[in-house]
């Protein structure tokens, strides 16, 4: 068994691709520490591959995703070329500035879409702890900071804020309210002009896991999400049909960067969504407070089912570095 194991290495290491990687050890059946030792080696093989499919997923989606802009901007570029060397007298100013508006906004959603990228890329490569700067940050703060950037992202929506109470927490204060704003944009995003998005912070009891948390909830009143996209909500492009269209402007990663500060913060995020009834974020973050009071009687709210059309990600509900299913 230690041959085999030592030849499965060497394999591992001295050949390129998935092939190798796909390799795994018979575990023998004796219970004894050497099929101990090949059932922990298959374990990390299977997480090492895991990891390497995530990688190329993530590198093969965002080759399409800068495709698609890059296409456009070339496309409209080469319009003005052919235009400029035409034997036409001269450019209408009215074309070209419809041509390049659509070249600055292209260029424009790359370039997020690229930020974002290194953004996860950075979260991917370093600890948490590296990235994150805890120190006392008041929640209310950051949220009308928040709420006054993502003012200058609606179109004719009704925002509001509310704020029950000073909420004071360990947390990072930049990276909280990129949190906010990213809920508010995907938000304003998906809601028609005439609809309501509220951004409301408050100290709450999350009845799911019975502990005292700041809590970030913004709503709208938008097209909502089919219970079948939920769970893959975070996950980095991934785009609901009618929720999330590449039209909208948005990268596509928003939501996971979101997740990833949540995690850094050893939060969780719960989603309350229905097909054309708007949908609800609420960001748990918990609370370290002497004294607390008693918790309130949620035998009821914690007894709900999972499988309600207003649905609550209790199964799939991120908290830390693991997901619960």
């Amino acid at each position: 068994p230690v041959e085999r194991i030592t030849q499965t290495a060497d394999s591992i290491g001295n050949r390129d691709g998935t092939v190798s990687l796909s390799r795994r050890l018979e575990v023998p059946d004796t219970g004894d520490e050497l099929s101990r030792l090949a059932h922990t080696f298959n374990g990390m093989l299977d997480r090492i591959e895991e990891a390497f499919n995530t990688q190329r997923r993530f590198v093969g989606d965002a080759s399409h995703e800068l495709r698609t802009p890059l296409t456009s901007v070339r496309g409209h570029v080469d319009v003005l070329l052919r235009q400029l060397r035409s034997d036409r007298a001269a450019i209408e100013k009215a074309d070209l500035i419809e041509e390049l508006s659509v070249v600055q906004l292209e260029s424009g959603r790359m370039g997020r879409l690229i930020e974002d990228m290194l953004v996860l890329a950075r979260t991917d490569a370093a600890s948490q702890a590296d990235i994150l700067k805890f120190q006392p940050v008041s929640l209310d703060v950051l949220a009308r900071e928040a709420f006054r950037t993502a003012s200058h992202l609606a179109h004719g929506h009704d925002l509001t804020l509310t704020i029950d109470e000073p909420v004071t927490l360990q947390g990072d204060g930049d990276r909280l309210v990129q949190i906010m704003i990213i809920l508010m944009d995907n938000a304003i995003r998906h809601t028609p002009p005439t609809g309501k998005v509220d951004l409301k912070v408050r100290r709450g009891f999350d009845p799911i896991d019975r502990e005292w948390c700041a809590s970030i909830r913004v709503s709208d009143t938008g097209c909502g999400i089919g219970v079948e996209h939920v769970p893959h909500l975070f996950e980095r492009f991934y785009r609901a049909e009618n929720a999330r269209s590449r039209s909208s402007g948005g990268t596509g990663l928003g939501l996971s960067i979101a997740l990833t500060i949540v995690r850094g913060h050893h939060g969780w995020i719960d989603v309350d969504t229905a097909a054309g009834k708007g949908t609800v974020f609420t960001v748990w973050l918990p609370l370290v407070v002497p004294d607390q009071p008693e918790p309130p009687d949620t035998a009821e709210s914690a007894s709900s089912p999972v499988d309600k059309v207003k649905r609550r990600l209790r199964g799939l509900r991120l908290k830390g570095n693991t997901e619960t299913r």
